[in-house]
């Protein structure tokens, strides 16, 4: 049985990123920069595919995330599998907000690191983002020991 390699590739840089903005499930659009690491990352790729096939490109909805994955997708001739398990936590009310006005008016990291479980205002609960996590690798998990396609 071949070993399944699993490779995480994170966007390219955002505006939000530039300006210390917490977008969270919010979108940003890709800099100049980021675009060029994109572009990077997709020949990275399309070398990396001559050591070996990459049978599944799995994305967020987000397009920050989408159209990074799409240019991987193009340099490697593999469609994009769109998983919702993979969209960003979610801050509610906190996104759109910079770091700085989060620690300074929220007391954000305090406020985490003394109760993982406190909500944030209509957003995820921190202490709940590893659950997510386990219920996405456990399916992409049971897939790949049963030889089944994820979609």
């Amino acid at each position: 049985m071949k070993p399944t390699r699993l490779i995480l590739v994170r966007h390219g840089e955002t505006e939000a990123n530039l300006l210390q903005v917490w977008h969270g499930s919010l979108d940003a659009p890709l800099t100049a920069r980021g675009q060029r690491q994109v572009a990077a990352t997709a020949v990275r790729f399309a070398d990396c595919v001559q050591c070996g096939p990459i049978d599944r490109l799995y994305v967020s909805p987000l397009p920050r995330a989408r159209s990074t994955a799409a240019a991987i997708g193009a340099a490697i001739g593999q469609d994009l599998v769109i998983d919702e398990e993979l969209r960003e936590f979610s801050i509610g009310d906190w996104e759109g907000r910079t770091y700085r006005d989060l620690i300074d008016n929220e007391q954000l990291w305090a406020h985490w690191a003394a109760d993982p479980t406190l909500p944030r205002p209509m957003g995820n609960r921190p202490i709940l983002l590893p659950h997510a996590w386990w219920r996405l690798w456990r399916s992409w998990l049971y897939a790949i020991l049963n030889k089944r396609s994820l979609r």
